[in-house]
This record gives structure tokens, sequence and C-alpha cells, in this order.
């Protein structure tokens, strides 16, 4: 524990002067940074060291996105951080969490955050640390979020994990035909999707049926041509304008996908659904994003290689490899099962006097 211990006591110690005195403001004396770090520090465990190192990791990571890509968005998983609130207590607690993250609406959001506030007040203090554009849909400015956020790093890892054991040559070769694999097959789904009356994608079809059976016993009032009043059971009220395509709960311009309020009100007014969508969800470009084809790599005996690649000697890397065998598995994260093991719910018996707590091995009991 010891050497964890001073890993971390170094490595936040690095975070909290980074912290403290970057863009170019003068540094302490190193007299000074003991009691600066005790100060940052004082009565946190080496769990709480931890937290903070990671917590001031991402808040530079995030700098540095910012300035380097632009037009990047880095959002918190909500599965992952509905984990993280399992040992607070609270009844409750994690429905009310997933129900913030997943809110479109402020009001929807306000309502759900007093609630998980009045249940655990340490909840609430930890998701205060997180900015709300990165975990709520409500504060969030990205669109279709919970639509285009499948991690393709993780999806790729997975898809090729048995590849990557391979050789160099015969690990790219193996790559580059799995894409072309997967390339034909969309590229076949677009061509039967084009066939089908209505052209959207199946994901963005799946969140219209549902809507669809929301929108069932809505009460609709229409204010003008294009703009409805829609009432839901529960009392609340919503404005849709399907001209603008909007709608006040803001589920409509967040996803560019009819809510069920705009479906309701597209049924008084007969408009045609698929007008609603916004084109990125339409089978036509669904099938141009795979439109282009991944040709196989000639023989090296048809090509003519260049001078510089036959002279020079490519030398392999100098970094040794680690002490250990190279883990070829990601460490799960909090509350995360992995593979089909499930805890055992009855306790161990021996084998050898039918009791419960030892085994065969170290069993002391006397048999009769």
């Amino acid at each position: 524990m010891a050497q964890y211990a001073n890993l971390v006591s170094s490595k936040v110690i690095a975070s909290v002067l980074n912290g403290k005195y970057a863009n170019g403001r003068p540094g302490p004396r190193a007299c000074d940074i003991p009691d600066i770090v005790l100060a940052e520090l004082k009565g946190l465990s080496i769990a709480g060291r931890w937290y903070l190192l990671m917590l001031s990791t991402l808040r530079m990571k995030l700098r540095g996105l910012g300035q380097v890509y632009s037009k990047a968005f880095h959002g918190a998983c909500a599965v992952h951080i509905e984990r993280n609130v399992r040992p607070f207590s609270g009844k409750g607690l994690l429905a009310l969490v997933g129900k913030a993250a997943r809110a479109f609406n402020v009001g929807d959001f306000n309502e759900s955050f007093d609630k998980i506030g009045f249940r655990s007040r340490r909840c609430e203090e930890y998701l205060n640390r997180i900015p709300l554009p990165h975990w709520t849909h409500a504060f969030c400015e990205a669109k279709r979020y919970n639509i285009m956020n499948s991690n393709v790093a993780e999806a790729l890892n997975s898809a090729i994990g048995k590849i990557v054991e391979l050789p160099i040559v015969t690990m790219v070769e193996s790559i580059k035909t799995k894409l072309m694999q997967w390339f034909c097959i969309r590229r076949a789904k677009a061509k039967r999707l084009a066939t089908l009356p209505e052209p959207i994608t199946p994901n963005v079809n799946k969140f219209m049926l549902r809507y669809h059976l929301e929108s069932a016993g809505l009460a609709v009032t229409a204010v003008s041509d294009w703009c409805y009043e829609v009432k839901k059971t529960e009392g609340k009220t919503y404005f849709i304008d399907l001209q603008n395509k909007s709608c006040t709960c803001n589920a409509f311009q967040k996803l560019m996908i009819p809510c069920c309020h705009a479906l309701a009100a597209s049924r008084i007014n007969g408009i045609y659904i698929s007008s609603l969508l916004e084109k990125m969800h339409h089978v036509s470009v669904f099938a141009d994003t795979y439109s282009e084809l991944i040709y196989p790599v000639p023989n090296q005996c048809d090509e003519e290689v260049p001078v510089v690649v036959v002279e020079n000697e490519f030398e392999p890397p100098t970094n040794p490899p680690g002490p250990e065998r190279r883990r070829k598995r990601r460490i799960p994260s909090t509350g995360e099962q992995v593979g089909n093991k499930q805890k055992r719910t009855t306790p161990h018996k021996c084998s050898t006097c039918g009791q419960a707590g030892p085994n065969r091995a170290t069993c002391k009991n006397i048999i009769e």
C-alpha cells in the first residue's frame, strides 16, 4: 500500500502545483511546497487524493481538448454516473439520477435534481462537481446525443480483440478485411431499406414507434395552422411549432426527431411525419456513408516499391517490454459485471463434512 500512497502523493503534488501556478504565474519556493500541499489536501485519505488527481487530470484534458478540437464535445456516461452513486444512501436514488440525466427540459431536470438533494446531500454534492453540460441532456449543446454516442474505439476493440494478437502485417490485413465485410453488409442493408415505404433508419424507427405509443390520448389544441398546444395527463402543457420543428420539451430540437407531442399535433395537421425528420435520419444519408469502397492491397510483385523503402532498414522500437504479461482486457469500471460469473448466493459447504465454511482441504471436523 505504501507504493500506491507514494505514487498518489507525488502525482497530487504535481497536479496541485500545476493548477495553482499555471498560465505564467510565479511559482513557490521549495520550502513552501509542503505547506501548500498540506493546506490543499488536509484531511483527505488516499482515495480522496486519487479522486483529486483524476478530477484535476480531467480538467486539464478538457482545457486542452477545447483548444485543439474546438468543435469536439466531452460527455460523461449516465450509466457510469449511476454506478458511482450507488454507495450513497437514498431510496430510488439511481432512478432519479438517470431521470435527471436524460431530461431534455430544464424544468424536468430541476424537478428530479431537487428530489436527489432531498434524499441524499452527498449525492447532490458529487453531481455538482460535474459540469452540467457533460452529463445532462437539458444543458448539453450537442445534438442527437442518445443516438450518436457509441464509443467507436471500444466497439472496434471488442470486434478485433483476437486480431490484435497477430503479427503486425497480418493484423493490418485482418482489420482491413473485417472493415470491407462491414461496409458490404451495410451497403446491402441500405439497399434493402430503400425499398421500404418509410425512408427512415432502423434506430430512428424504434424511437418513432415508442413516441407513437406515448402520443396516444394526448389532448391537442390548435393555436394556428402550424402551432399547437398539447396537454399530458399529469397536467403539463407543451407548445409545438411544426414549421420550425420545435417543442418546449426540447426533445424535438435535441434529437431532431419528432417527439410524442409533435406526433400528436401532426395527426391533427395531417402533415407527413417523415418530413419532420432531419435529413441525417434518412436512409439516403445512411447509404452515402458506406458508399465508398475499401479496395484490397495489391501483391508486392505487382507494385514498384520506392527506392527509399528498399534501401532503408527500419528497426523495431527500442523501449523494452514491461515486466509483466501484457493486459488483454480492460479494467472494469465501478459496478460493472464482466463475463457470465454470478455471485454465490448460498454459503459454500464442505464436501467432506457437509457444513458451511471449510472446504475439503482445510476441514478439521471429525467424521464419525
